[in-house]
């Protein structure tokens, strides 16, 4: 379910982060908050977000788009462009206990690994956006409890959508 907007922006304009973008995007693909991405690079919160600003920009993303989360889309492009990319989370699951997702849990966390938006996935899966928002809830506290002070939920769970748990459950 691979959206072609996701695809012919990516390879060209990722060599045009400068390198302190890139080093942000490097943070950004492991999953942290912006304010952990500046305290892991030693930046300024407002740097960091100033940052992501351009990232986004550069890589032709927006948050004005309402089908798509451009944090996704930019840790999509980031892994393409970065052919050894370590999924952070991939083993998580050999250490932790999990409680298998729903078929619908399934579903929706395919879609946000996928880069849409709840509102995307509240249309194509007919579900309403606060039972969306539901779900992911109780997969970050109940299924995959992770540190939403630390961690965006939306990366978090498009790295949980390229695991072994995720294809099993």
């Amino acid at each position: 379910m691979q959206h072609e907007y996701l695809t012919p922006t990516i390879e060209r304009n990722l060599d045009f982060l400068t390198p302190r973008e890139q080093q942000i995007m490097a943070v950004l693909a492991r999953g942290l908050v912006n304010s952990a991405i500046a305290a892991t690079l030693t930046l300024t919160p407002k740097s960091v977000e100033h940052g992501i600003t351009h990232i986004y920009s550069k890589m032709g993303f927006s948050n004005k788009d309402a089908g798509f989360n451009p944090r996704v889309q930019s840790l999509l492009a980031y892994q393409k462009h970065v052919p050894d990319f370590h999924n952070p989370i991939e083993h998580y699951f050999d250490t932790h206990e999990v409680i298998p997702l729903s078929r619908r849990q399934q579903q929706v966390v395919y879609l946000i690994g996928q880069g849409y938006s709840n509102i995307y996935i509240s249309d194509t899966l007919h579900l309403t956006h606060k039972t969306v928002e539901n779900y992911i809830r109780i997969i970050l506290d109940e299924k995959i409890p992770v540190n939403t002070q630390r961690y965006s939920t939306r990366v978090i769970l498009a790295l949980v959508s390229q695991t072994q748990y995720a294809a099993k459950t």
